[in-house]
């Protein structure tokens, strides 16, 4: 039997009451951590801040937890959970529970603490690990926590397990999507945004996803957890940890596996405004992304989350889902190109570190752009 680590990083006073009061009560609906640990091993690791710790143990929701599995926080001085890249302390997180997965030899389980997940959700995850996938990838629609808490809290206020089924959660992420997503959705005229997540509509019954990249919720490395140089759904983690696509599993079903990520609704506020592209403009954004086989892969995946039986508006939306996504893949798949354009992407960060330490060249640069420019004007 596969044994799995849960690893969750959290720190700082609102994270960690978004963590204790909505996202573990819903890990602890019936069929998710209860029905696991009942014939799984599991542990749950938690990394925090060392100032945080007191807060954690002192949970009764953390108690709660503890009775089911065996529960461990981490308060740790190595990681800056300050850090101006707002993602650094989840990957160094991330890094540590791999370190103690791998010396365990379990499955890792990468969580944050502003997930809401269905009833179900989390067994549907581990039972892809058990069936023998070494990576479980899901996507999930991000909402606006200050329409959406409130609601919640008026329905579930003070309890220690919310249970959610999927149809419902898919209908509180389509009443209070956040901002950035609403933005993300492709029209009859073939135009949106460039973004990791394309959207459209179903009439009347849901949402469809196209996304080039995925959350590896789940990992399972046949020779041990890979370096994670990056981003644990950003880079090429996932390839270097699980080469073989066959042995991918994207959830593609809400029935199967539905949960949301909540944010402010600031977040990402400033791309909202962006002008519409076509389909090659958001090849050209694509390009930049460092893409891998495994994220075209991805793409061809069509993401239903769904409030009742699928009717054939879902056909009708699929197909107008591959106009836009038929041709960026076949634009792009080409093994050469995709590996052109990783090292380009690898070389742009430290240039851009370099030039960012020295601004002196970096205003050279952009005076020899400039009279490049105003030269071609000439001409």
């Amino acid at each position: 039997m596969i044994n799995y680590n849960f690893i969750l990083p959290v720190w700082g006073q609102s994270y960690l009451e978004t963590f204790l009061n909505i996202s573990l009560p819903t890990q602890l609906a019936p069929q998710n951590i209860p029905l696991l640990a009942s014939d799984h091993d599991l542990i749950y690791r938690i990394y925090t801040r060392p100032q945080d710790v007191p807060r954690l143990e002192n949970s009764s929701v953390i108690a709660r937890l503890a009775k089911q599995v065996k529960t461990e926080i981490i308060g740790t001085r190595e990681i800056n959970f300050n850090a101006s890249n707002h993602y650094d302390p989840f990957s160094a997180c991330y890094r540590l529970g791999m370190q103690r997965a791998e010396q365990e030899k379990a499955a890792a389980l990468f969580l944050t603490a502003d997930q809401v997940w269905a009833n179900g959700a989390l067994s549907g995850i581990i039972k892809r690990g058990d069936e023998g996938f070494r990576s479980v990838m899901i996507s999930g629609p991000r909402i606006n926590q200050e329409t959406f808490i409130p609601e919640l809290i008026k329905q579930f206020a003070g309890q220690e397990v919310i249970t959610i089924s999927p149809r419902e959660a898919v209908a509180l992420a389509m009443n209070h999507l956040h901002p950035w997503d609403r933005s993300l959705f492709w029209a009859a005229d073939h135009l949106g945004r460039s973004a990791s997540f394309m959207y459209w509509h179903v009439p009347n019954e849901g949402l469809l996803m196209r996304c080039f990249h995925l959350h590896p919720i789940l990992v399972n490395p046949l020779n041990g957890f890979p370096r994670l140089h990056r981003t644990i759904d950003g880079s090429d983690f996932v390839r270097r940890a699980c080469p073989n696509i066959n042995h991918l599993h994207v959830i593609e079903d809400s029935d199967e596996v539905m949960y949301f990520s909540i944010a402010p609704a600031s977040q990402s506020a400033e791309w909202i405004d962006r002008p519409k592209q076509n389909w090659q403009q958001v090849v050209f954004w694509a390009r930049s992304m460092g893409l891998t086989k495994h994220n075209l892969f991805y793409l061809q995946k069509k993401i239903r989350l769904h409030l009742g039986e699928m009717s054939t508006h879902w056909t009708a939306t699929e197909s107008l889902s591959d106009r836009v996504v038929d041709p960026i893949t076949k634009s792009l798949d080409y093994p050469l190109k995709l590996f052109y354009f990783r090292i380009m992407t690898d070389l742009r960060r430290p240039i851009g570190q370099f030039l960012r330490k020295h601004p002196f060249l970096l205003k050279v640069i952009n005076l020899i752009r400039s009279f490049r420019r105003k030269n071609r004007e000439w001409v």
